[in-house]
């Protein structure tokens, strides 16, 4: 599915897809650490907080995205953004 296929409803559901994932991925990651025993605001909390988000986030994304029915749209995005990651630390994919 391209941008050009998309319709002002579609738009809306993008929206919607990214705000309830990222709401919940911080209400699901705070309880997580607040377990590990990390004060709140200290440099361990963020830095544990950052990966635990960043390791969460790309399941409820697509969860949501299934729920919605934009499934396809937002796998096409986590597989960008994992080709994004793999080359910022060096391993290039495309080249095997």
């Amino acid at each position: 599915m391209t941008n050009k296929t998309l319709s002002y409803w579609d738009y809306f559901l993008i929206l919607c897809v990214f705000a309830i994932a990222g709401s919940t991925s911080a209400l699901i990651t705070r309880p997580m650490i607040a377990f590990m025993g990390l004060e709140r605001g200290s440099l361990p909390y963020i830095i544990v907080y950052f990966v635990v988000v960043t390791l969460v986030y790309p399941f409820i994304l697509l969860s949501v995205a299934w729920i919605f029915g934009k499934y396809a749209y937002f796998r096409a995005k986590v597989q960008s953004w994992t080709q994004a990651i793999a080359k910022l630390f060096g391993k290039n994919q495309s080249a095997e």
